[in-house]
């Protein structure tokens, strides 16, 4: 189990690395990133971002996870996915640096807590707790 994770670790470090070289070469319109770095300002809910890919390993993880959690959490709760493979302004307009991410805005837009690599649906909620948000 310890060597499937290291694997899933090192994949999502060198995907992140291809991607954020990529990005260097391209020019992307970033409205699609910008609209939702920006779209946190205009709900009076927290909100979830989670950033990865749909080849990453830990990514698939994330997917039901955040699904569930859209789904649990609604109208208390925003919860949104990026696929940086689909969105690659996304790793820069939020400074990605590995996937996947999960980032926590509270009701404003303002950052809580970022964290990477993958993360169960039992530490998301206990994380929204220690921030004062308890979904529970």
């Amino acid at each position: 189990m310890t060597r499937i994770a290291i694997v899933a670790v090192l994949a999502a470090a060198v995907i992140a690395v291809v991607v954020l070289k990529n990005n260097e070469s391209s020019s992307v319109d970033s409205g699609s990133a910008q609209a939702q770095a920006n779209s946190g300002t205009a709900t009076s809910l927290p909100r979830l971002m989670e950033f990865g890919r749909g080849r990453c390993t830990a990514c698939k993880a994330m997917k039901p996870i955040i699904t569930e959690l859209k789904a649990a959490y609604a109208g208390r709760l925003e919860v949104e996915s990026v696929d940086i493979g689909k969105d690659p302004t996304a790793v820069e307009v939020f400074k990605i640096r590995m996937i996947p991410t999960q980032i926590f805005f509270d009701a404003s837009g303002n950052e809580l807590y970022r964290h990477e690599r993958f993360m169960s649906r039992k530490d998301i909620v206990a994380k929204w707790k220690e921030l004062g948000i308890p979904l529970e």
